[in-house]
């Protein structure tokens, strides 16, 4: 694949890929089972993220690399999904991702020193 098929974005270059390797997933449609509430509850972690400015608590953290993270690069970048191209780098998401998935001093590289918190 060829190289224009990457992000160019400098933050992601350093980064690594944290927002592709899990996934965050809201849990509310699946509410009326409780059988498949146990099974997600075996099979992800629990969060708390802020949705238009109100916590949720029905998200669940899912382990599931993506599988075009080639080396901590986006095989597909040109033609990723629309969720992948709402994930804006930088963005809160970003940050909050990066913090959570990377080390103190690896998120201070990445980020930089006046990125605001999520």
């Amino acid at each position: 694949m060829s190289e224009q098929s990457f992000s160019s974005n400098p933050m992601c270059e350093r980064c690594g890929g944290a927002c592709c390797e899990a996934v965050t997933l809201d849990i509310t449609p699946f509410a009326q089972s409780s059988d498949f509430i146990r099974f997600l509850e075996f099979r992800s972690v629990p969060q708390v993220r802020e949705i238009d400015g109100k916590k949720t608590v029905n998200m669940r953290l899912f382990e599931a690399p993506c599988l075009m993270l080639q080396n901590g690069r986006c095989a597909a970048y040109a033609v990723r999904p629309v969720l992948c191209k709402c994930f804006e780098p930088g963005g809160s998401a970003c940050r909050s991702t990066v913090r959570a998935r990377r080390t103190a001093e690896q998120a201070l590289e990445i980020l930089g020193p006046d990125a605001p918190t999520p």
